[in-house]
């Protein structure tokens, strides 16, 4: 397609990397979908998150991964000065930034912006970042960035990019006056003839596939998995993101009562994840906040049901028939989805993850989706 407007997108983390999460889906999507329409150039670390070493088979300059041309960057070159040459090189329609509390991809490239006296668009997705679980984290290191980022950019001029509803509701909670476009996260597609997973009454597999870091709550997982009766498989995927977190996790897992079996399984690459989940008979993930989940979406299309909080979009899942979503308070109704579970028949399992399968593949048809997506580009 001649003249397609180009893209440059500013993302901490992106492939090969499997160690950022969701981010890095949401990246992928979005130029696997939209690449027809936009040209995208993606500038990011040459390493994965927690690695010293860069990625096998990159080379200095763009290299072509998929639909986008992507720029390695090393830790030292992450400089203003290397943003700024890269901002001068090539005439860019819009500039998008993949978080909003990043140091080194967002506070940075926008400083160099400002220096150039630049007046493309800018687009920000803070992936959830301004959920109240979010903010609660690291709070006084993330009032400053707020003061900071006030100070250098007006951010009334910028489009905030919201997943749904309730994260624009999150944003507005934090700049008022800002301009918030709803654009949802692209979906993964369905896995087709995937088979259904066998269960036995009174025995559970379930699932806790994410970045283990406070922010995705794997401590209060192991809590309720304490007050469980029944024979219980707890398996865990991910990356340690937070050793001293990870060490109190142990902790509480030395001391769980012996009905209950947790082993930690390493991490995985994106493409393997819902062929994982396709092996459980649940996926147990009681975050601070997600502005979409990736990984839960990709749950339901592997026919495994999800148990999760209510800071997330994805609600009214018991009505659905395929999990929960639940208030954190209410931890004994954590207990009570789960040992529900626990007693499910294989024949009454395999109804619940058929609905959930379905449910996942209806989501990914929504087209609607496609076209918010292309229309927050337009704007630019």
């Amino acid at each position: 397609m001649p003249n397609k407007k180009r893209i440059l997108v500013f993302a901490e983390y992106y492939l090969p990397g499997i160690k950022g999460g969701g981010p890095i889906t949401t990246i992928k999507n979005m130029v696997d979908a939209l690449s027809d329409f936009f040209e995208f150039r993606i500038v990011t670390l040459d390493r994965d998150l927690g690695d010293k070493e860069p990625y096998k088979g990159i080379k200095k300059g763009w290299n072509e991964v998929g639909d986008a041309s992507v720029l390695y960057l090393g830790p030292k070159e992450i400089k203003i000065s290397k943003f700024i040459k890269i901002l001068k090189e090539e005439e860019y329609d819009a500039i998008y930034f993949n978080s909003f509390f990043s140091v080194k991809f967002t506070l940075k490239p926008l400083i160099a912006y400002k220096r150039l006296k630049l007046e493309k668009q800018v687009i920000i997705a803070p992936r959830g970042e301004f959920s109240k679980g979010a903010l609660q984290l690291k709070s006084h290191i993330k009032k400053l960035y707020l003061m900071i980022a006030r100070k250098l950019f007006p951010l009334n001029k910028v489009i905030f990019q919201a997943s749904s509803e309730f994260e624009k509701n999150d944003i507005k909670a934090i700049f008022k006056e800002a301009n918030v476009v709803i654009a949802p996260n692209i979906r993964t597609q369905p896995i087709e003839n995937l088979p259904f997973e066998n269960k036995t009454k009174g025995m559970l597999k379930i699932v806790f596939l994410s970045r283990i870091s406070p922010k995705k709550n794997l401590l209060y997982a192991l809590e309720v998995l304490k007050e469980i009766k029944g024979e219980l498989y707890f398996e865990i995927y991910g990356p340690i993101e937070d050793k001293e977190y990870w060490n109190k996790c142990n902790e509480i897992i030395k001391n769980l009562p012996a009905n209950v079996k947790v082993s930690y399984c390493g991490q995985i690459n994106h493409d393997r994840v819902i062929e994982t989940m396709n092996n459980y008979h649940l996926f147990f993930l009681p975050t601070l906040g997600e502005n979409y989940g990736h990984v839960i979406h990709e749950a339901l299309l592997a026919g495994c049901p999800v148990l999760i909080s209510d800071q997330t979009p994805w609600k009214d899942l018991q009505k659905k028939g395929v999990g929960w979503d639940i208030p954190l308070k209410q931890k004994e109704e954590f207990t009570k989805a789960i040992s529900f579970m626990i007693q499910l028949s294989n024949k009454e399992f395999r109804e619940l993850s058929k609905k959930a399968r379905q449910y996942g593949a209806e989501v990914s048809r929504d087209k609607t989706v496609i076209e918010a997506n292309k229309n927050l580009f337009r704007k630019s």
